[in-house]
């Protein structure tokens, strides 16, 4: 099996090691170290990093299908075009992160902080993203069929949250509103 490494992309330092190429449920007793750290393309399926601090990581690319992330710290994290199928994100704040491009569906997201988040065309079908903050998120081209919105924060009038006039109706279906002539 192939030794990995993972370093801090600022500093060069190695954060951990593992014999395991996969990686699989390596990162337990490493949770608070992985800030700042490249893990781009890494296989991470179904690994625990609730309460992890991934404060503007590099995870683009990455696999972590049915991941534990619940109360994790990705702000200013670069998870653009990674798979996050499955994965439970709630109360993790993902303010100020690129998660375009990312497949996130049946994700849930409950409570989760999104504030200035670039969600262009992520795949959002079936996520729970209720109770969602969502002030100054750019969802642009996202899927948002049979999404959960409800109670979403989006700050009312003068908000900046954007989407495309052709999701305007599966973007009301996510809130619970149906518009009938």
């Amino acid at each position: 099996m192939n030794k990995i490494k993972i370093k801090d992309r600022y500093t060069g330092e190695v954060k951990f090691t593992s014999e395991n190429a996969f990686i699989k449920g390596a990162c337990e007793d490493n949770r608070n170290k992985l800030s700042a750290t490249d893990l781009s393309g890494a296989y991470l399926s179904e690994i625990n990093l609730s309460e992890s601090n991934l404060y503007k990581t590099d995870m683009h690319g990455a696999n972590l299908y049915g991941a534990n992330m619940r109360n994790v710290d990705m702000r200013g994290a670069n998870m653009s075009g990674t798979d996050m199928r499955w994965v439970e994100m709630y109360k993790t704040n993902m303010s100020n992160a690129n998660m375009s491009g990312t497949d996130m569906r049946w994700v849930d997201m409950y409570k989760a902080n999104m504030n200035g988040t670039d969600m262009r065309d992520v795949n959002l079908y079936k996520t729970d993203m209720s109770e969602v903050c969502l002030y100054g998120t750019d969802l642009r081209g996202a899927n948002l069929r049979e999404a959960n919105l409800m109670n979403a924060k989006f700050y009312g009038r003068g908000g900046t949250t954007k989407i495309l006039k052709s999701q305007v109706d599966d973007f009301f279906k996510a809130l619970g509103v149906i518009v009938e002539d």
